[in-house]
């Protein structure tokens, strides 16, 4: 459900200039579980389960307000298992963001936001061991490291001016006499 909910949008809809911003959607938070962790779940004394962890939780104070840094488009608003509830926006060019565990929305699907837009609360529902925020980063639909997209020097270095240069070779500027700016 999450690969065809951050993939299944509209590419005719995109727009310049190509820009992202870092995604720091807790005020005054602190890393509580990182992407790639290895978890294991018991049953007793009995492991009944193994996954990695393919997100970064965050949390601050209960309840608190989760922030969109980038607009888009809301594609996804539901409860998904052990995700709980869960909102996925698709910023374009093939990136979205999951939040789950949310304790409340405050974006339907269909719904354009811009950046600064509250989405809802943090929460503990789906499988969850206290309020916080489980942050996810989808490239076409899968989960990349959150941190990196934390960043906004890494975002200018590896995003941004990537498309700045590729625009600039598709429609023939240089790195020299560049006309264009994003």
């Amino acid at each position: 459900m999450i690969i065809k909910a951050a993939s299944d949008v509209d590419y005719t809809s995109l727009s310049e200039p190509i820009t992202f911003s870092a995604f720091l959607p807790l005020k005054g938070s602190a890393v509580v579980g990182n992407f790639g962790d290895h978890r294991s779940y018991f049953l007793g004394k009995k492991q009944i389960s193994k996954s990695m962890h393919l997100g970064l939780d965050i949390a601050s104070v209960s309840h608190a307000p989760i922030i969109a840094t980038n607009p888009g488009e809301v594609v996804f608003t539901e409860l998904l298992g052990v995700y709980g509830n869960t909102t996925i926006i698709y910023h374009g060019f093939g990136l979205a963001s999951l939040y789950s565990h949310m304790s409340r929305f405050d974006v339907k699907p269909g719904e354009e936001i811009a950046a600064g837009t509250i989405i809802g609360l943090t929460g503990q529902t789906g499988w969850a061991f206290g309020d916080h925020l489980h942050l996810g980063i989808l490239v076409q639909g899968h989960p990349v490291r959150d941190v990196e997209w934390m960043d906004p020097k890494w975002i200018k270095a590896n995003i941004t001016d990537v498309f700045l240069k590729a625009k600039n070779t598709i429609e023939g500027l240089d790195d020299q006499n560049q006309t264009e700016k994003y």
